[in-house]
């Protein structure tokens, strides 16, 4: 029998598993260090997603550092000239530009190409440099600059190359300055910068507006130095004032005359625009007769003046020339299209001015013409304020009564 103060033998405890960052101590680890075996750290926990971090922010506004505007910041940068990504050419012209500011006010260049990288070339007859450099700049500024008098010729060329452009902003705006423009005299001054661009809108805006001031601008020089064209639309236009038809035929005589023989190929071209229709048949013989001038000889002996001479004397008779003239037939003769009235007018200081059904009214001279057109270099400018439109009957002279 074993004897009872021999003592058991026990089992040694078993040893926990020791996290390897234990080992390095070389020791029996501690009760406390133990206890960390026991209940380990979560190192996963982590506080990025339990913080209302947006919350936290918008407490904290009042400690934000101030910052410019980027509208600022974004103006700088495209108002630097070093920072451009396009150019653009219009003949010797160069600009450094911004693609993203053309773009955005101009449809053209949002779809044109650039014939190679970075560069554009628009068309000289279309945009002109100077237009150009005034509406980029009018591009690049928030609010336009302060008010420029610009002269009629620029206008007309910021008009142009907007039109080209398809700024639509632009467009409205210059047409606007212009359509300020209601006197006579001011609408002439556009004629002589309407050479510089390609446009028929205007022609509305110009020859439309020129009645009264008619007479006074034949009278001028920059009358007998018009361009051929310009001196057509003008004749043919139905808003020119007068008192009679032959007021446009010598009107014609005048600018053909002043640069004669040079002019006489553009005869057909302009008695084209003078409504024979309109003329009596007193002037329609005097036409036909022999003239002593070269000038009056050329133009009656032309074929197609002496065409539109005959086929004048079918409508113009004496006995409807004496009748209110601006009643129209009641019916329609054949292969002759009825003439469009002129806008009539009276000058009691012209002494060959008459009424409309004033049998005086049917003839007068070229040199009376003349006459007239060098007094009104006496009367100056403004004088055709002074016309008045023959809307009713006019006591001209004393005449044989109807009856």
């Amino acid at each position: 029998m074993k004897s009872r103060n021999s003592t058991k033998t026990r089992k040694a405890p078993q040893s926990k598993a020791i996290d390897p960052r234990w080992k390095v101590l070389n020791r029996p680890l501690t009760q406390s260090e133990e206890q960390l075996l026991i209940v380990p750290l979560d190192e996963t926990y982590s506080l990025m997603d339990k913080i209302e971090l947006k919350a936290e922010m918008n407490n904290g506004n009042e400690q934000q550092p101030g910052r410019p505007h980027i509208g600022k910041r974004l103006l700088e940068l495209l108002l630097d000239g070093s920072k451009w990504d396009v150019k653009v050419y219009i003949g010797d012209y160069k600009f450094y530009c911004h693609l993203c500011v053309l773009q955005v006010y101009s449809p053209y260049f949002q779809r044109c190409k650039m014939e190679e990288t970075y560069v554009i070339r628009l068309p000289t007859h279309k945009v002109t440099a100077q237009a150009f450099h005034i509406i980029y700049n009018w591009m690049l500024h928030d609010e336009p600059p302060p008010r420029k008098r610009f002269s009629n010729r620029c206008l007309l060329e910021i008009y142009s190359s907007a039109k080209f452009l398809a700024i639509t902003e632009l467009i409205d705006a210059v047409w606007n300055t212009l359509d300020i423009i209601k006197n006579e005299n001011e609408a002439f001054t556009l004629l002589p910068d309407m050479n510089y661009v390609d446009m028929a809108t205007f022609d509305f805006l110009c020859f439309s507006r020129i009645s009264r001031f008619f007479l006074t601008l034949v009278a001028s020089l920059e009358f007998a130095e018009m361009d051929a064209n310009y001196v057509c639309r003008l004749l043919s236009s139905h808003s020119v004032g007068v008192n009679s038809e032959i007021e446009i035929f010598y009107s014609a005589l005048r600018w053909l005359s002043y640069k004669w023989p040079k002019r006489r190929t553009h005869v057909p071209q302009l008695m084209g625009c003078v409504r024979f229709g309109l003329l009596s048949p007193v002037f329609l013989r005097f036409l036909q007769k022999e003239h002593s001038t070269r000038v009056m000889d050329y133009i009656t002996k032309c074929p197609q003046v002496q065409e539109l001479i005959n086929k004048a004397f079918v409508y113009a008779s004496a006995e409807l020339y004496c009748k209110d003239p601006q009643q129209t037939l009641p019916f329609q003769l054949p292969e002759y299209v009825v003439p469009e009235q002129r806008r009539w007018l009276y000058d009691d200081k012209c002494p060959y001015h008459h009424d409309l059904k004033c049998s005086q009214r049917q003839f007068f001279t070229y040199e009376q013409f003349l006459a007239y057109l060098q007094a009104l270099h006496e009367t100056g400018p403004e004088y055709w304020r002074n016309l008045i439109y023959i809307l009713e009957p006019v006591k001209c002279c004393e005449r044989p009564s109807a009856d």
